[in-house]
């Protein structure tokens, strides 16, 4: 198999058939399997078939395009930057949004983890407890936007 353009986003590779022996040129979502997605897309990645880059990146397209810029890949939440405003679904300090693909669920789990940890047995809660919320990624991908809702969820009574 040879890559036969200089695409990086979408690269045709070369794949020799049998028995003729002459290529065939497939585009990359062609190569690696994926599956028709649901109108919005999977908020969870991991109960996609097929869980490679083609799929991921096509999931969170379409999430995207639906103005559902979060997705879950496990407990990794992914965050596509939108370049424009997105109306909030949910309310900081909302408590009954684990589970859903936002960074105020990130939050909320990371604190109900802390109170968890304080009703611990007296052994046990005497031990410190730490939780952390990561948040990473490329210049302008919405690190500072995701950073500061985790911050006002957390800080919302």
């Amino acid at each position: 198999m040879t890559a036969v353009s200089d695409s990086k986003l979408d690269p045709t590779y070369a794949v020799n058939k049998e028995p003729s022996n002459e290529p065939a040129f497939l585009k990359t979502g062609q190569l690696f399997g994926h599956e028709d997605l649901p109108p919005k897309g999977y908020q969870d990645m991991t109960a996609m078939r097929f869980v490679n880059e083609p799929a991921i990146l096509a999931n969170l397209q379409q999430r995207s395009q639906q103005d559902l810029p979060y997705a879950f890949l496990g407990p990794v939440l992914v965050a596509v930057n939108p370049l424009k405003d997105i109306p909030a679904d949910f309310q900081p300090g909302q408590r009954n949004i684990v589970g859903t693909a936002h960074p105020y669920s990130v939050a909320e789990l990371s604190y109900q983890q802390l109170l968890f940890a304080l009703h611990r047995p007296q052994e046990a809660a005497e031990q410190p407890t730490n939780q952390t919320v990561i948040v990473s990624g490329e210049s302008g991908a919405g690190k500072t936007v995701s950073s500061k809702l985790v911050i006002k969820h957390l800080s919302e009574p």
